[in-house]
């Protein structure tokens, strides 16, 4: 047991002097860990790793891109009018007052703004949700951009990873992007016909030995895009648990949106974010590449007194 505490005690200096002459962290947040780590040695050195230390430089890259396409996606709401104008904020105040507090909040803390041209369709049953999804990837004809926290290797999952792998090989650009923690126990291999179909597969921040990810910078949103009209967003993953079918979880209660209207516009925005901070992806990354993945709104679709706020922080 001694010489347990004296590797601990040993690593934990090692620790300390990274975490003042190589991260150099602010000095709060130093003082905070050394205390940590001389009174409480076991803890700190288990902690420290999962939610202490600061990113890998790869990582640090992939945050810049993200800050890149934070500033292009502020410069396409303004191109497309979509930010809040003085004339937005008189509206809310005459006819939506009682939403005006949270609605500038999320526009000011993640430029999420708010639109009335929406159609929505709410599932509290997963067997619901995951029948109109197969639905309308069966009817894509250009881009399905897919992101989850966990993609479970069951029944559904292989149900949809196959629809999925149908439409990359005829022709329709496949991306899927799901958390390597959340989806830990599924193998790589259910994705190997869809890549070999065409499909385009990444983890977001894969884990690997000798390296650790801060567990909390993990992807925890659930965003279906496609052909950049249809959107899905809420709180199911895939899984059989959402349909009833694990006897341990089931039955599962949650919620589940198909959106079609102009805030599909921010789940695309959002989710090719993901994409390139997470896959670093070489593909070009300019207003006019991106354009294909952006349908303009058709008037004669827009459905007015429709209100909904997209959140996507």
């Amino acid at each position: 047991m001694s010489l347990f505490f004296g590797i601990v005690y040993l690593l934990n200096f090692i620790t300390i002097l990274t975490i003042l002459f190589v991260e150099r962290k602010k000095q709060s947040v130093a003082f905070t860990w050394i205390l940590i780590m001389t009174f409480l040695p076991v803890v700190g050195f288990v902690l420290y790793p999962f939610i202490g230390r600061n990113l890998r430089p790869n990582q640090k890259k992939l945050f810049k891109l993200k800050r890149k396409f934070d500033i292009l996606y502020k410069e396409r709401l303004q191109q497309r009018n979509l930010l809040s104008t003085e004339d937005t904020i008189s509206y809310l105040r005459e006819n939506s007052h009682c939403y005006e507090g949270i609605i500038s909040m999320n526009y000011k803390a993640g430029n999420s703004v708010y639109s009335e041209d929406n159609n929505i369709d709410i599932f509290t049953c997963g067997v619901d949700k995951f029948h109109s999804l197969l639905k309308d990837i069966e009817n894509a004809k250009e881009t399905i951009h897919m992101l989850y926290y966990i993609i479970n290797n069951d029944d559904i999952g292989c149900k949809v990873v196959s629809a999925l792998t149908k439409k990359a090989k005829e022709g329709v650009e496949v991306r899927l992007l799901y958390d390597h923690v959340g989806s830990i126990l599924t193998p790589q291999k259910m994705f190997k016909e869809l890549i070999r179909a065409g499909g385009n597969v990444c983890r977001f921040f894969p884990l690997s030995l000798g390296t650790y990810t801060r567990i909390n910078y993990r992807n925890h949103r659930k965003i279906v895009v496609i052909d950049g009209k249809i959107g899905y967003i809420g709180g199911m993953n895939i899984g059989d648990e959402y349909l009833g079918l694990n006897k341990k979880l089931s039955p599962w209660r949650d919620t589940h949106l198909r959106i079609t209207g102009t805030s599909v516009y921010a789940m695309q925005e959002r989710f090719l974010m993901d994409w390139y901070y997470a896959s670093n992806a070489k593909e070009d990354t300019d207003a006019a590449a991106l354009n294909k993945f952006f349908h303009p709104s058709n008037p004669m679709e827009i459905l007015a007194c429709k209100f909904f706020l997209v959140v996507l922080m």
